[in-house]
């Protein structure tokens, strides 16, 4: 069975951040003995490349992953590959497939929530023409049915997945140059906050429980980066990689106790820091904390973005990161429900404010 997993970002701008999702997949995939390939668009955006690239690998399942500002050209993609095979299957996943129901005539299958199980199942179902109903986190159409098969619960042992297949994505290098050689990796799945912003979309992703890999998993992943792509930083790509402290100090002592010497960084949120944990986190190597600030006004805070931090935590939060040597990055919201001039020149305030004590 041959598998091309496509990420299609045809932006203007070069995105900077490897496709982990189908990457993740592809490895998945790969440990059950498909033969893989994964067109990454990113930095060649252009569709006769696409066109030549599916001509070449002749792949009997096409899987495309899309959020939603890249869904038009994920239908694109998929109405070329039926016009080039009409005899493959095509699958939608990603989060806008999970969010938004999408009937499409060049789309066979989408697959919502996490798709690693799901897509190797429905891959199975097909070849061995099983009864696809059985297969959980997806839907399609029958005749003038739309089938929605019961979600698939979430992966209970993160750490039991493979790496992400860093070797059969065609990009790396060029994500390494434009990054200057910093990995990438995600040590857990979900948040446990309730920002209006993100939820319940994450938890239609991820579901309600947050997941955490091993720490022993995660320190074997960073040690694999460092050995075969000479990584120079790293960062930790997870919603809120503070949420759990006991968690964190456990990675942290690990990595130490393996003597990686690397910086890294993470996103944080200001009222999971504290002084103890900053600590930790920078003898093992932790320089750079990005928090989720959002707005200067309580008000948009609490009514429009249910953040659940105060303001008096953002100061708290960025001047403990400067009494601990820490750099940090603000996340800022403009154009929120309910904004006024005057909230707005509350974030402007609150921007000097904390770039003064941060």
């Amino acid at each position: 069975m041959k598998v091309t997993l496509i990420f299609p970002y045809f932006k203007r701008f070069i995105s900077t951040t490897p496709p982990l999702g189908i990457m993740y997949i592809a490895a998945m995939l790969e440990k059950h003995n498909a033969e893989v390939t994964i067109i990454d668009t990113s930095f060649n955006q252009n569709w006769n490349l696409l066109r030549k690239n599916l001509q070449e690998t002749k792949p009997d399942f096409v899987g495309i992953s899309s959020v939603t500002p890249m869904i038009t050209d994920a239908f694109r993609v998929a109405e070329l590959a039926k016009k080039l095979n009409a005899d493959c299957t095509t699958v939608l996943g990603g989060p806008h497939a999970t969010v938004v129901q999408i009937v499409n005539p060049y789309i066979d299958f989408c697959v919502y929530g996490e798709g690693e199980a799901t897509l190797l199942e429905l891959i199975k179902e097909v070849e061995t023409g099983g009864d696809l109903s059985r297969v959980k986190g997806i839907y399609y159409k029958d005749g003038d049915d739309l089938i929605r098969t019961p979600p698939r619960p979430p992966i209970e042992d993160l750490s039991e997945l493979p790496f992400p297949a860093w070797h059969l994505l065609p990009t790396t290098e060029q994500y390494f140059k434009v990054n200057g050689r910093s990995g990438i990796l995600i040590a857990s799945r979900g948040c446990p906050f309730n920002c209006t912003f993100c939820q319940p979309t994450l938890r239609m992703l991820f579901g309600s429980k947050v997941r955490f890999r091993t720490p022993e998993n995660v320190v074997d992943e960073i040690e694999m980066l460092l050995r075969h792509y000479d990584i120079k930083e790293f960062m930790f790509h997870d919603d809120t990689f503070t949420s759990n402290k006991v968690w964190v100090k456990q990675l942290c002592d690990l990595m130490i106790e393996r003597d990686i010497h690397i910086p890294w960084n993470c996103n944080s949120r200001v009222n999971t820091v504290t002084r103890e944990l900053l600590k930790t986190m920078k003898r093992a190597g932790c320089t750079r904390l990005s928090l989720g600030v959002e707005s200067g006004s309580q008000e948009i805070l609490d009514k429009a973005l249910r953040k659940g931090i105060k303001l008096s935590e953002v100061r708290r939060a960025f001047k403990l990161c400067k009494e601990e040597r820490m750099e940090t990055k603000a996340f800022l919201m403009l154009g929120s429900p309910f904004e006024t001039k005057e909230s707005l020149e509350s974030t402007v305030e609150l921007i000097r404010e904390i770039n003064q004590t941060g």
